[in-house]
C-alpha cells in the first residue's frame, strides 16, 4: 500500500494518527506487523478505519483505507507498506525501466524530469537510453541515444534518493511510473529491474538503525506542535571562497530571532569529533564520513530541530548517501554563481549575497511548510 498521507486528529480528545491509502495487492488486519520501505521502520497496525464507518475487520485489495499503529513511529508520503514477512517490495535508487515517451521535447540524459510512483515524487535523470522502439512501426533502433514522441524505450533511470517499488513481474500496480517534464506529464513506464547503486549498503544499515530505534514517548507531530516547524536538513554548498559559512550563520541567526529551533553545524565540528578517525589514513574515506555526518544529522534532526550544515563542492553522490540515511527533508542549496559538480541543488543563489539568500531560504521552507505560525 502506497501511503497517501498521514493525518494527525487533534479535536475532543482526539489524538489518533491515521495513515492512508489504497491497498493495490492483499489483505491486512488488526495486530499485523508492517513495514515502511524504502525506510525500513516498522509498527503494528492497532485499528483499520475508514471513512464515516466504523472500523473494518480486514483492509482488502483496492480499498481506500487507513490505519492507526500500535508503535507510533515516523513515516512520510510515498512510502511503501507492506506486511512483514511477506515478499519485501524494491529500494533502489538506480532502476532498468520501459518508458512510453509522449513529450513534445526527447527524454534525453542531462535534464532534470520528475518521477512519480505512488504517491512518492523525486528528481529523476536518464542516464542511460539503451534502446529504442518506434511504436508506430515497431522498428527498433539500439544506436539512439534519445526518445523522441510516441517511441518506446528502455532505458537506465537515476533518482536523487531511494524510492520503493515492485518489479512489473512481480506486482505491475507499483511498478508503474510517470515522468514530469515542465509541469506537465510527458512519459510513463514499468520497472523491470532494481540495479546496484552506490548507496545500497548503507540503506541496508539505516533500515537496520531503524528497525532498532529507540522510539521516543514525545511524539514527532508533538514536536511540529510545540515548536511551529518541521524538521529540515538544509545543505549549504558550493565552491571555496562563496561564504557559505558565513550565511549559514546569519540564516541560523535571524531563524533564531524569529522563534525557530534551529542549529548550525559546520562539517570541521563533525569531521574533528565524531570523524576524526576518518581523516588518519592517507586517504580519508569520504563515503564513510558523508554517511556519519548523515547520522549526526539524523539524530539532531529526530529532535525536531531545523539543522543547517555546510560542505565544499558536494555531488550527487554524496547527497544521496545522505538521503538514505536522513529521515526528514533535505533541501540542496548550491551557493555560487558557477555550478561545478554534477549536484542537482533545490537553490541556487549568488556568493556573498546574504540578505536576499536569507529571503529566499525562508520562503522555501514556508511553502514546504517547515516552518509555520504557532
Amino acid at each position: 500500500m502506497p501511503v497517501q498521507d498521514v493525518y494527525k486528529f487533534t479535536r475532543n480528545g482526539d489524538d489518533r494518527r491515521i495513515v492512508a491509502g489504497t491497498i493495490e495487492t492483499g489483505t491486512i488486519r488488526a495486530g499485523q506487523e508492517v513495514v515502511f520501505y524504502p525506510s525500513g521502520k516498522r509498527s503494528h497496525v492497532k485499528n483499520i478505519e475508514v471513512f464515516h464507518a466504523e472500523p473494518i475487520e480486514v483492509g482488502r485489495p483496492m480499498m481506500a483505507i487507513g490505519f492507526t499503529m500500535e508503535e507510533q513511529i515516523y513515516i512520510t508520503r510515498g512510502e511503501l507498506m507492506s506486511v512483514a514477512g511477506e515478499k519485501e517490495p524494491k529500494t533502489a535508487s538506480r532502476i532498468l525501466a520501459n518508458v512510453f515517451w509522449l513529450g513534445k521535447k526527447d527524454l534525453a540524459p542531462g535534464k532534470t524530469y520528475y518521477l512519480k510512483i505512488g504517491a512518492e515524487k523525486v528528481k529523476m535523470e536518464v542516464e542511460q537510453v539503451k534502446g529504442v522502439m518506434d511504436s508506430s512501426n515497431l522498428a527498433s533502433n539500439e544506436e539512439k541515444k534519445v526518445v523522441g514522441k510516441n517511441e518506446v524505450a528502455e532505458c537506465i533511470l537515476v533518482t536523487d534518493k531511494p524510492i520503493a517499488f515492485d518489479l512489473v513481474a512481480d506486482i505491475a500496480g507499483t511498478s508503474r511510473f510517470v515522468i514530469v517534464d515542465d509541469y506537465e506529464i510527458a512519459g510513463g513506464g514499468i520497472i523491470t529491474e532494481a540495479l546496484e547503486d552506490e548507496e545500497q549498503e548503507i540503506r541496508q544499515g539505516t533500515m537496520m538503525r531503524n528497525y532498532k530505534w529507540e522510539v521516543s514517548d514525545v511524539s514527532v507531530e508533538d514536536r511540529i506542535e510545540r515548536y511551529a516547524q518541521r524538521p529540515n536538513l538544509i545543505v549549504l554548498t558550493g565552491p571555496e571562497g562563496t561564504g557559505k559559512k558565513k550565511l549559514a550563520k546569519l540564516l541560523e541567526r535571524d531563524l533564531m530571532n524569529r522563534g525557530r529551533y534551529v542549529y548550525y553545524m559546520g562539517i570541521g565540528s563533525y569531521l574533528y569529533g565524531v570523524g576524526a578517525d576518518t581523516k588518519k589514513s592517507e586517504v580519508p574515506d569520504h563515503k564513510e564520513q558523508i554517511r556519519r555526518f548523515g547520522e549526526v544529522a539524523n539524530l539532531m534532526l529526530d529532535a525536531g530541530m531545523i539543522l543547517i550544515i555546510t560542505a565544499t563542492g558536494l555531488t550527487r553522490s554524496d547527497c544521496r548517501i545522505l538521503k538514505a540515511i536522513v529521515d526528514r527533508e533535505v533541501e540542496t542549496i548550491w551557493v555560487g554563481d558557477e555550478l561545478t559538480t554534477d549536484l542537482l541543488p533545490d537553490m541556487h543563489v549568488p556568493e556573498k549575497d546574504y540578505e536576499r539568500s536569507i529571503h529566499r531560504i525562508e520562503n522555501m521552507l514556508k511553502e514546504k511548510g517547515s516552518i509555520f505560525k504557532a
